[in-house]
C-alpha cells in the first residue's frame, strides 16, 4: 500500500525532465535564502540593524519581481536552456560580488545582479513543467518541483553557516557562488538528454504570435532542422516591434483586469510574503529564542526546510485529490496558528525543532496548491502567466522580510516573528476569493 502511494506521489509524465528542471529550482531557491542565515554574522560584523540587513533581501526580490515580467513573454519564444543556464550563472556572479564587495552599497549592487539572474527561473522553469505535464499530474509535478526547491533551502543554511563559522561569511558566499556555476555547467550538458521530443509542440510554443499579432504554429517559424531564434532576435520579436509592444501592453492590461488574475496575484503575493518572511528570520529568531549560537539557528532553518520538502511532495498528491483553494486556505490558517505557538509557548532548545518541523510542513504545503491553481489557469502562454504570478510572489518576498526587519529593530525578534502570523492570515480571504473566481482550479 505504501509503495503504491509513493509511486503515485512521484508518478509524472516526464520524470527525468521534471526532476532536472526542479533541481534548477532548488539552486534558485538555494541562492534566494543564502544570505539570511548569515544575518547573525552580518549584523554585528557590518554594524548594521536587521532592517538594513533585510535590504539585501528586498533588493534581490524587487529586482527579481521586476525583471520576471519581461522574461515571461521571452520564455514563450526563446531557448529555455539558455535562459535557465545563463540565469543561474548571472545569479552566482551576483552572490560572488556580494561576497567581495568592500562596502554595503556594493553588496546591494551584487544582490541586484543576483536578482536579475534569478528572475529567469520561474517564468521559464514553471512554464516548462506546466506545458509538458497534464492537468492530472500538475499537483504531483509541482510537488516534485517544490520538494527540490526546499532541498535548495536546506542546503543553503547548512553550507554557508558551516563555512562562515570557520572561514567567515564572505568565504561562505564565495563557496555558494561556485556551487551555482558548477550546477549551471551540469544543466547545460544534461538538458538536451532529458527534454521531451514534444517540447516544441507545447501550448506555450503553439501560442507564440507572429509579427502581426496572429497566432502561429511552431512550424511557421521553426521548421524541422531549423535553429531557434537568437537572444537578440527573440528580444526584438517579443518587445521591439510596434505591433508586439501594443500586443504586450494589451495582454498585460487584460491580465491585470481579469478577476482570475487578480486572485492569482493576491494568492502569490501572500504566499511569497509569508514564506520569505519566515525563511529570512527563522535562524535569527531561533538563535535569540533559546540564546544559542548561529549554527543552532541555521540548523533550525535546515530542519524547517527538510520538512518543507516532504510537505511539497505529499501535498502535491493531496492537491490532485482535494479542492486546491480550500487546501491553500487550510495552510494559511495552520501557518498562523503554528507561528503564534512557536513564539508564545516556552519551548526549550530540544523542543523547538519539533515546532519548526510542523511549521515547515504546513508552510510549504501551500506551494503545490498555489502552483497547481496557476497551472490550471495558464492556458496557452504559461510563461507570461507565471511571470505575473511569480512577480507577485517576489514582491511579497521583498515586502515580508523587510516588514519583519523593521519590527525586529523597533521591538524584538519574537514580535517580528509573530508578525508573520498576521501575513499568513491575509491569505484566508484571498483563498476564499480565489475559490469563487477560479472555478476550474479545483478540478
Amino acid at each position: 500500500m505504501s509503495r503504491r502511494v509513493a509511486r503515485s506521489v512521484i508518478d509524472v509524465d516526464n520524470p527525468g525532465f521534471v526532476l532536472l528542471v526542479s533541481l534548477t529550482h532548488g539552486i534558485n531557491e538555494f541562492f534566494s535564502i543564502v544570505v539570511p542565515p548569515l544575518f547573525p554574522f552580518l549584523v554585528p560584523g557590518l554594524d548594521i540593524g536587521y532592517s538594513e540587513a533585510s535590504l539585501l533581501v528586498v533588493v534581490f526580490f524587487l529586482t527579481y519581481s521586476v525583471v520576471q515580467l519581461p522574461v515571461g513573454p521571452l520564455a514563450d519564444v526563446y531557448d529555455e536552456r539558455a535562459l535557465l543556464v545563463g540565469g543561474t550563472v548571472v545569479l552566482a556572479c551576483g552572490i560572488a560580488l556580494v561576497a567581495l564587495a568592500p562596502t554595503f552599497p556594493l553588496m546591494l549592487a551584487g544582490m541586484f545582479v543576483a536578482g536579475v539572474g534569478g528572475s529567469t527561473y520561474h517564468p521559464t522553469g514553471m512554464a516548462l513543467i506546466s506545458d509538458v505535464e497534464t492537468n492530472a499530474t500538475h499537483g504531483r509535478s509541482m510537488g516534485v518541483h517544490g520538494t527540490m526547491g526546499s532541498a535548495g533551502t536546506v542546503l543553503a543554511p547548512a553550507l554557508v553557516v558551516a563555512v562562515a563559522e570557520i572561514l567567515g561569511w564572505r568565504a561562505a558566499l564565495v563557496v555558494a557562488a561556485f556551487v551555482g556555476v558548477g550546477f549551471a555547467l551540469s544543466l547545460y550538458v544534461l538538458y538536451p538528454r532529458v527534454a521531451p521530443a514534444t517540447l516544441d509542440d507545447t501550448p506555450t510554443k503553439r501560442a507564440a504570435t507572429d509579427g502581426a499579432g496572429n497566432e502561429r504554429r511552431t512550424g511557421d517559424s521553426l521548421t524541422a532542422g531549423s535553429s531557434p531564434p537568437s537572444f537578440v532576435e527573440a528580444v526584438r520579436s517579443t518587445f521591439l516591434t510596434e505591433v508586439n509592444l501594443r500586443e504586450t501592453s494589451t495582454q498585460v492590461a487584460r491580465y491585470l483586469r481579469a478577476p482570475a488574475t487578480l486572485a492569482l496575484i493576491g494568492l502569490f503575493l501572500v504566499v511569497g510574503a509569508e514564506v520569505r518572511a519566515i525563511q529570512t528570520f527563522t535562524a535569527a529568531f531561533a538563535t535569540a529564542s533559546v540564546g544559542a549560537s548561529p549554527s543552532y539557528g541555521g540548523a533550525m532553518l535546515s530542519v524547517t526546510m527538510i520538512s518543507a520538502g516532504i510537505a511539497s511532495m505529499l501535498a502535491g498528491y493531496g492537491v490532485d485529490l482535494f479542492s486546491r483553494t480550500r487546501f491553500a486556505l487550510a495552510c494559511f490558517l495552520g501557518t498562523a496558528v503554528l507561528v503564534v505557538a512557536l513564539v508564545r509557548l516556552p519551548l526549550s532548545a530540544l523542543a523547538l525543532p519539533i515546532g519548526f518541523v510542523v511549521l515547515g510542513f504546513v508552510l510549504y504545503a501551500v506551494y503545490p496548491a498555489a502552483n497547481a491553481i496557476a497551472a490550471s489557469a495558464a492556458g496557452g502562454r504559461s510563461g507570461s502567466l507565471f511571470a505575473v504570478t511569480n512577480t507577485a510572489a517576489a514582491i511579497g518576498g521583498a515586502a515580508g522580510p523587510y516588514l519583519l526587519g523593521v519590527v525586529a529593530d523597533a521591538a524584538s525578534l519574537e514580535v517580528a516573528f509573530l508578525a508573520a502570523a498576521g501575513i499568513a492570515l491575509c491569505g484566508v480571504p484571498v483563498a476564499l476569493y480565489s475559490g469563487r473566481v477560479l472555478t476550474g482550479a479545483d478540478r
